[in-house]
């Protein structure tokens, strides 16, 4: 649900147009609330930018009394022709008053229905694209944790256990931390909320998950691997223009001026596994082979991402 500015301004939206279209009801209906047969009677001329135009004359009849208006409506070139017939909107308190229904006379309301139904697009588009959507970063899969010794290896689960480096590492492109996986999503607000992604990127150096028991599984390079975001972990270009930022997109193929965090208003946010922390690591978990049969001493396994997914990494307790 959205809270906040974006709220206000949706239902400032909704209200444009739902008053748009009382004004159309209350124009065709309440203020106009009966028609009558008429006919263009004269056709008064005049000049509008040097060109000829004419305002219609129509006369028309209510309880057998003949009456006649001029049209505000002037059109360039003329719009109408003597003889023809109108269509005549009055209040039955004053059959005097006579209107005609034209476009530019309905264009003042049709203003507000289009203008409302458009922001209101914007609007929904908004709030599809809000936190919580499809597009939303890695989040913990909803999957049993249990012990290595438990796993399943065609299911996907999570293993508790700590971070252990078996070669390079990374720096982490934001905070600049040694680390040995990250993941950085970008987004641009619209309507004051985070709603629109233009940048994830994930990578991952292999590592160990050592649980308690002892027993290991191997995250190799190459794995497809998310993590989940750091909410402490977060910026906005608008009060903190950022290089680093700039880096990152200018490396991920982004024109020069895209990138500028001076001239644009981007969020980001960042999620790292650094060496020694104790996370939950879901997918998933096949026993390792070696010539021979399995490898002697504690059971070591191999984490693959399930078809279609991918390996995700969450902090223990997040």
């Amino acid at each position: 649900m959205m809270r906040g500015p974006a709220a206000s301004l949706a239902l400032a939206i909704l209200s444009a147009t739902a008053l748009g279209m009382v004004l159309m009801i209350w124009g065709g209906v309440f203020l106009w609330g009966e028609s009558t047969p008429g006919r263009v009677v004269e056709l008064h001329w005049q000049r509008r930018n040097e060109k000829p135009g004419c305002s219609p004359e129509i006369a028309y009849e209510v309880n057998g009394e003949t009456h006649r208006f001029v049209s505000a409506v002037t059109t360039t070139p003329c719009g109408w022709a003597k003889g023809e017939p109108m269509t005549v909107y009055y209040r039955p308190s004053r059959p005097d008053d006579g209107y005609v229904f034209t476009f530019a006379t309905t264009l003042p309301m049709w203003f507000f229905v289009v203008v409302g139904l458009g922001l209101a697009g914007m609007s929904l588009r908004a709030f599809l694209q809000r936190p919580g959507s499809d597009d939303e970063g890695s989040e913990p899969p909803d999957q049993p944790v249990v012990e290595l010794a438990d796993a399943p290896p065609d299911d996907v689960v999570g293993i508790v256990g700590t971070v252990e480096a078996t070669g390079h590492r990374l720096t982490a492109p934001m905070s600049g931390r040694s680390c040995l996986a990250y993941e950085v999503e970008v987004r641009r607000p619209v309507f004051g909320e985070e709603g629109e992604l233009i940048h994830r990127v994930s990578k991952a150096a292999p590592f160990l998950l050592r649980e308690g028991s002892g027993a290991q599984a191997e995250v190799l390079a190459g794995t497809a691997l998310a993590v989940t975001l750091d909410p402490d972990r977060r910026g906005d270009t608008e009060a903190s223009p950022s290089k680093r930022l700039e880096q990152l997109l200018t490396e991920a193929g982004f024109d020069r001026l895209t990138a500028r965090t001076t001239d644009n208003h981007y969020l980001w946010s960042e999620g790292v596994v650094l060496e020694g922390q104790e996370v939950v690591v879901h997918g998933c978990f096949r026993p390792e082979k070696v010539e021979g049969g399995y490898r002697a001493g504690a059971p070591r396994f191999v984490v693959e991402a399930p078809p279609e997914g991918q390996v995700v990494v969450s902090m223990q307790g997040g």
